[in-house]
Parts: structure tokens; C-alpha cells; sequence
């Protein structure tokens, strides 16, 4: 409902936050929606300030991919692209994609359905605009990367974009409409609707689990070893998980057997039943309010998200005298190609300027390709 939301404040022009308590398609609108549809229309209407051409909830196609060299598409591929500006000065079209999830970040560098929509508006508009560059773009304020950036961006030319389409994405089609169907577990499973029944990750993950931890002595392993079975984690991680979820759902559904393993009621923390009628028994059982009732500050992310909220779009900064972070101790993580300081900042630490680049609107940083 954030993207019904979001679309209805590009047309209108209004904010977000008037339809705060409201409810929209059934969803109430809270606080939180509020912030985060505010962030994506902010990246919108920086981009719309400087644009010749723009388009709100664009329904794109690939149908052109074939057409264009006598063929027919072997299946309608289609999609509707969040929000799309065109900036004359550096010829860039860019694709703004509003992620409202907060389980997964979203990468843009490389992204595959990124690149499927900044294709069907490329195809759209080539003949009307002069297009030489495409910035992809993914608003994603519930869940910002380990800098606190919560918009991403990546610039590509035409030429790049029409490289993949024509050496990836048509022949991947084409092999698939030809039957070829190549099951290929990978972090992309979580996604799958058929993971759960994937015999290519049941054997996956059934096979990595013998093969590294049968008799497993951690000790005796190589650092290029611990490095392999790392790699693995979290495609296990992600089979187990559907495996897990395939056979809740045999249980509950169908009413199933799995061997050895039985349904339990998952019982919640308890809480009171009214607060107010437990505070007063409380207070006759002896306790004093200070001891009934606790005041604690909100941390630092939550007081930053109310203040934005209230419309300071500088929240960060207003707070950076009173706030902190130290080094706890180290994690382990993946080295990736590139750094978080190569995707532009969500602008409210205030002392990161734009870099160069092709083209750089008010509210992005462009990750050069």
C-alpha cells in the first residue's frame, strides 16, 4: 500500500503525512509508511526539478527486444517502472525504484530486474528522447546498508543496457521457451515460489551439509577451506529455511506426516491485559510508580525517523552533537567488488558532497559504472 500511496502523492502533490491514521485498500497508514513513502518522493521530486520528461507508474515492455529483428516475443514480458526522468543536460533517463521491504537490502549495482525496467522504458522512449545514459535508482528507507544509505544508484550507458538485453536476458528467454530449463541454486532461491519442492536445492543443501560437516574437526581446515564452506552459508541458510516453511505447510494445510517431526503452538511473551487495571493492582501489592513504570530515551535511528517525520529533513545533523558509535568488535562479512562509499548518500550527514559523474541531481550520488 506504500507504492499506492507514494503514486497517489507524485500525481496530487501532496504530502504523505495527510493521510497519516487513514486507510488505504484495507492498510492503515502509519507513521512509519509516512517516512518512508516522504524519503522516495523526495528522490522523485529532486529528479523531477531538472527534468524535461517524467513519467509516474509507466507500464513498460520488451516486446521491441524481438521486433525490432523480425521476431516475436516468445512470452509477454512486461512491468511497470515506479517512477521515470529524463535530464536533458547529460542525457540520463533515470529508473526510480521504490523498495518499501525491510527484509532484504537491495543492491543496485548490476541488478537484474533493475535493468529489466530500465530496458522497457529505453525501448519506450528512444525514439522520443535522446537517451546515451540510464541511472538506476532504489529508494529502500526501511533498511539502509551498514553507512546508513538508504538510496543506491548505478549508471550505465545504452550501449551497456542493450549489451545485456540482447548477450543475457534474450538468449536466458529463448532458452527457456525452448524447454531448457536449468535449475541453478543460489541466494536468488529466497525468492523462488517453488523452493520449498526445488530438488536442485534439497540437493544442494542436503549434499553441503554431508559434505562439510560430517565429521567435521573446524581446526584441521584451510583458510582457503573456511573460506568455501562460508560461501556456502548462505545458500544452506536459505534451502533450510524453505525445506522448513515446505513442511509447515504440508502439516497445516494437508494435515501431512513428516517423520520425526510434529507441530507445537509458538506461545508469544506475556503481556498485560490492561495496563491501566495492572498498574492499580500493582500499586496495592506495594510498588511505587517509579518502580511500576520505566522511562527510557528512544535510541538515536527512531528519534532521527520522528524528527524527520515532523518535516527536518537535516535530522541527522540536528542530533550528531548528542549521539555516538563505537567499534564493538568485528564481524565477519563477504569482501565485495567496489564500497558503500561508492553509492551516494541518502543526504542527511550533511559533509558528503556529490562526486563527479555524468549527471548529479539534487538528492543523488551516481554510482559510475
Amino acid at each position: 500500500m506504500a507504492h499506492a500511496l507514494a503514486e497517489q502523492c507524485l500525481r496530487d502533490g501532496t504530502s504523505p503525512a495527510l493521510q497519516t491514521g487513514t486507510s488505504l485498500q484495507g492498510v492503515e497508514v502509519n507513521e512509519e509508511m509516512v517516512w518512508a513513502v516522504g524519503q522516495y518522493l523526495s528522490a522523485c521530486r529532486g529528479l523531477k526539478q531538472e527534468a524535461s520528461w517524467f513519467d509516474i507508474e509507466q507500464y513498460v515492455d520488451l516486446s521491441d527486444l524481438w521486433s525490432d529483428e523480425g521476431e516475436t516475443i516468445p512470452e509477454p514480458m512486461f512491468g511497470t517502472a515506479d517512477f521515470m526522468a529524463y535530464h536533458d543536460d547529460s542525457k540520463t533517463l533515470y529508473i526510480v525504484d521504490f523498495k518499501y521491504g525491510a527484509g532484504v537490502l537491495v543492491k543496485v549495482d548490476g541488478n537484474s530486474q533493475g535493468q529489466y525496467y530500465a530496458l522497457g522504458a529505453y525501448l519506450a522512449m528512444r525514439h522520443k528522447l535522446d537517451i546515451e545514459n540510464i541511472c538506476i535508482v532504489i529508494v529502500q528507507p526501511r533498511l539502509a546498508d551498514e553507512d546508513g544509505v538508504t538510496r543506491r544508484s548505478w549508471t550505465l550507458t545504452t550501449d551497456e543496457l542493450m549489451d545485456w538485453a540482447k548477450n543475457t536476458l534474450k538468449p536466458a528467454v529463448e532458452k527457456i521457451d525452448r524447454g531448457e530449463v536449468e535449475y541453478v541454486a543460489g541466494t536468488h532461491c529466497r525468492f523462488c515460489r517453488i523452493a520449498g519442492e526445488c530438488e536442485k536445492l534439497y540437493d544442494f543443501t542436503l549434499q553441503s551439509a554431508k559434505d562439510e560437516f560430517d565429521d567435521l574437526d573446524t581446526s584441521l581446515l584451510t583458510n582457503a577451506q573456511l573460506a568455501e564452506v562460508l560461501a556456502k552459508k548462505e545458500l544452506l541458510e536459505i534451502g533450510l529455511k524453505a525445506i522448513s516453511e515446505e513442511a509447515q505447510f504440508r502439516m497445516e494445510t494437508n494435515g501431512e506426516t513428516v517423520p520425526d517431526w510434529q507441530l507445537k503452538p509458538r506461545w508469544s511473551n506475556r503481556k498485560w491485559k490492561d495496563e491501566n487495571a495492572a498498574a492499580d493492582a500493582l500499586k496495592l501489592l506495594g510498588l511505587s510508580v517509579d518502580k511500576i513504570y520505566k522511562v527510557v530515551l528512544h535510541s538515536p535511528s527512531e528519534i532521527e525517523r520522528l524528527l524527520k517525520i515532523g518535516g527536518a529533513p537535516n535530522a541527522r545533523q540536528l542530533i550528531s552533537p548528542h549521539t555516538e558509535r563505537h567499534v564493538t568488535g568485528q564481524k565477519l562479512a563477504p569482501e565485495l567488488a567496489g564500497s558503500a562509499g561508492d553509492e551516494f548518500d541518502d543526504g542527511l550527514d550533511g559533509d558528503d558532497q556529490p562526486d563527479g559523474g555524468r549527471d548529479t541531481p539534487p538528492v543523488d550520488r551516481d554510482l559510475q559504472k
